[in-house]
């Protein structure tokens, strides 16, 4: 019997009688610390520098410490309407520059390209330069139709 009981306890009694492993160290990692100014009325100001609190303004808003973002909110995108028989220079202005530019005896075409879609705008001459007579818009792949609006504000959302 005392050999069952010294067979079953062995097990246990070596694992007190064997070496602990090394303690391996912690590689140190970087963490950015991000420094914020203390607000006010958690410091703490000197009793000689201490002022009377200042009357109330007429304005009972808090004042914020956070930094103000000015928010820019982009203008819509043209609808196709509005393309129509303009110039090389407003439509460069509202759409930046081609990817292409291809001449065809009298029409010059401007090709925009974007992920979703390709814009073909036709220019033909008129009075004072080429204006927008005709707008086309396809997938770049296959070539299906695609709504000319939605292909418009992909290329303005692209500049």
């Amino acid at each position: 019997m005392r050999v069952i009981g010294f067979i079953c306890l062995a097990p246990w009694l070596a694992g007190c009688l064997a070496t602990p492993p090394e303690a391996v160290a912690p590689t140190p990692v970087a963490v950015p610390v991000l420094a914020y100014p203390a607000p006010d009325r958690l410091a703490a100001p000197s009793a000689a520098k201490r002022r009377p609190p200042k009357p109330a303004s007429k304005s009972t808003a808090p004042k914020s410490r956070a930094p103000q973002i000015a928010a820019v909110i982009a203008p819509p995108p043209p609808k196709p309407a509005r393309l129509m028989g303009l110039g090389a220079t407003e439509v460069s202005k509202l759409l930046g520059v081609p990817a292409r530019v291809r001449r065809e005896r009298r029409v010059r075409i401007w090709q925009y390209v974007t992920g979703d879609c390709v814009l073909d705008l036709f220019l033909y001459p008129a009075a004072g330069g080429h204006v927008v007579t005709h707008i086309e818009s396809r997938t770049p792949e296959l070539g299906r139709g695609v709504a000319a609006a939605t292909c418009i504000a992909g290329v303005v959302r692209r500049r």
